[in-house]
């Protein structure tokens, strides 16, 4: 009897475990300053979020994803990703985190000199 319910407990811990969010995941990994790794999560989410529609969820990847390239100094990258944050923001009814991805967007423009597209 203590066998099998220590099979459970454990069965319950690993589900538990294997459901932490790619978000979960990126934040801690950033918390570790492992900021390319974070990024790399977010991206790699990013694919089955657009493949089954899940527009939310896809700006917000591809959102902390463009903010942690700002925050490596990839500031290409970042316009790449706030650019597609965007485009998926827009597909969804009022989302107020929109600003969010301008500011990233003209920030990056701004830190590689491009003062007319900054603005």
């Amino acid at each position: 009897m203590v066998l099998r319910l220590a099979a459970v407990v454990f069965l319950i811990s690993a589900s538990a475990a294997a459901a932490v969010s790619p978000f979960d995941e990126a934040l801690e990994l950033q918390r570790k300053g492992q900021l390319r790794e974070a990024r790399e999560v977010l991206l790699s989410a990013a694919s089955p979020f657009r493949t089954s529609s899940n527009e939310a969820d896809l700006a917000k990847a591809l959102s902390l994803a463009s903010q942690l390239s700002f925050s490596l100094g990839d500031y290409r990258s970042a316009i790449d990703g706030a650019l597609r944050a965007i485009a998926a923001r827009e597909k969804l009814p009022n989302d107020r985190r929109l600003a969010e991805d301008f500011n990233t967007l003209g920030l990056a423009y701004l830190y590689l000199g491009d003062y007319g597209a900054a603005l």
